[in-house]
């Protein structure tokens, strides 16, 4: 699978190591992503305003996986950091695995459920007194957003506190 998404892991090289034998051949190929230097899990208490990053990488990189998949359940060990510090995604924990867990539960999920997902592991891993609180309990709670709609959310919340959204993890780049 070749993706052309900014916040989706990146193949960076790709070779085939296919043979042939006798009457058959024997498919091989090896993928090499790009280095994810930490994953979620391993961060605690993300600095603002680097969680405006992290909140919209997540988003829109789990948004663009929701429409390849659809629904599966993410944990914190599928969001990354790369050696630019910007925050990638993957639909599996084993980033060398090119297709998402099969739910755990019968229950029907969608799209407003992976957004609350990302939203609580995000939550989890940054101050509890972030400034942005407004936003998660407004798309989280109120609204059970859409990745659409969530992004426009966080949009509308940084043109409010007169930001733009960082392109990578500035201060994070501090604590590490």
């Amino acid at each position: 699978m070749r993706l052309n998404q900014a916040y989706v892991v990146q193949a960076v090289h790709f070779r085939d190591t296919s043979v042939d034998e006798l009457c058959s051949r024997t498919y091989s190929i090896s993928i090499f992503l790009e280095r994810i230097r930490l994953r979620m899990c391993d961060v605690t208490d993300v600095p603002y305003p680097d969680v405006l990053h992290l909140y919209h990488a997540a988003l829109s990189g789990f948004g663009t996986l929701f429409r390849i998949f659809g629904y599966f359940e993410i944990t914190e060990r599928m969001i990354g950091i790369n050696q630019d510090y910007k925050v990638k995604v993957w639909c599996n924990s084993n980033f060398s695995v090119a297709r998402p867990n099969k739910p755990s539960s019968v229950l029907i999920r969608g799209e407003k459920e992976m957004v609350q997902s990302v939203l609580r592991i995000i939550d989890v891993n940054t101050d509890s007194l972030s400034k942005l609180d407004a936003f998660t309990k407004r798309t989280q709670y109120k609204s059970k957003a859409s990745f659409k709609e969530a992004l426009k959310h966080l949009s509308d919340y940084a043109n409010w506190l007169g930001m733009d959204i960082p392109q990578h993890m500035e201060r994070t780049k501090m604590i590490i």
